[in-house]
């Protein structure tokens, strides 16, 4: 009798043991696909544009927005983009919601950076100026200026420039929801299994688009993540440089008058 209770204790610790982690059943949906390289042009910021950056940190911080109306260039755009990063965050580009051109700088900003959901008679003066500083202060927030797209442009934060019908076959690949897809600011580890004692089975170089599988929860300890690799396999990183690729920015450029704000970028 005692040999059977210690085989059956020892088929219950097994089971046990395949409970606490399993993998999951989407590890049979994804397949391999291309690796996607995202490029971030950095650039140096001159004297005259580190200067103006500076200077609208501390207005943001004082929360003086007649300051920041007054780096504007007359011809600013003001855009509202999905939080897709399968669809391009640019002025014209489809679903882009653009401010009206016909309108002041200064009103363009306020009325189209302030406030998408919310009824118009609930938008007060405080609100419209909270969300300007708030903006100006988180794109500015990083530090790093990169190119953008469109040539003479100078973005904070990190403006990731990558090929959207690529990234658009991760995620037919991987089944991975798009708003989870990310980049790697820095090389990532991975591993075979969520667990920092788990031997590190590879590395995902920097500037690549990293797929995230939102749908893989099963059990996942807080602070790992799950991952598609481009050979079909899913993978597990406690790694914290995987970056969004669709953040709210702002871009200036320089002109006869000097550095302004030429695009302020909002995601709904």
């Amino acid at each position: 009798m005692s040999d059977f209770l210690g085989r059956l204790a020892l088929a219950v610790s097994v089971i046990l043991g395949l409970v606490a982690w399993t993998a999951p059943a989407h590890a049979q949906q994804v397949k391999p696909y291309q690796r996607v390289a995202v490029t971030m042009n950095a650039v140096t910021p001159e004297p005259a544009l580190k200067t103006l950056i500076e200077s609208l940190k501390k207005s943001a911080a004082a929360d003086d927005v007649k300051a920041i109306e007054a780096a504007l260039a007359p011809d600013v755009l003001v855009i509202i983009c999905k939080p897709d990063p399968l669809a391009a965050c640019t002025p014209g580009a489809p679903g882009v919601r653009s401010s009206d051109k016909s309108k002041p700088p200064a009103q363009r900003l306020r009325e189209t950076l302030c406030c998408p959901g919310i009824p118009v008679e609930q938008i007060t003066e405080d609100l419209r100026n909270e969300t300007i500083t708030g903006h100006i202060s988180g794109a500015l927030e990083s530090g790093q200026t990169t190119g953008h797209e469109t040539p003479g442009l100078v973005c904070t934060p990190n403006w990731a420039i990558y090929d959207r019908n690529r990234a658009r076959a991760i995620v037919t690949a991987t089944g991975a929801d798009p708003l989870f897809l990310r980049y790697a600011s820095e090389p990532i580890d991975y591993r075979d299994k969520p667990d920092e004692k788990a031997k590190v089975a590879g590395r995902i170089p920097k500037g690549e688009l990293v797929p995230m599988l939102s749908d893989v929860a099963t059990n996942m300890p807080d602070g790992w993540y799950a991952i598609a690799l481009p050979e079909g396999k899913i993978a597990y990183t406690d790694a914290i440089g995987l970056e969004e690729l669709t953040p709210s920015g702002t871009c200036l450029r320089k002109d006869a008058a000097g550095w302004k704000i030429a695009l302020v970028m909002s995601i709904e």
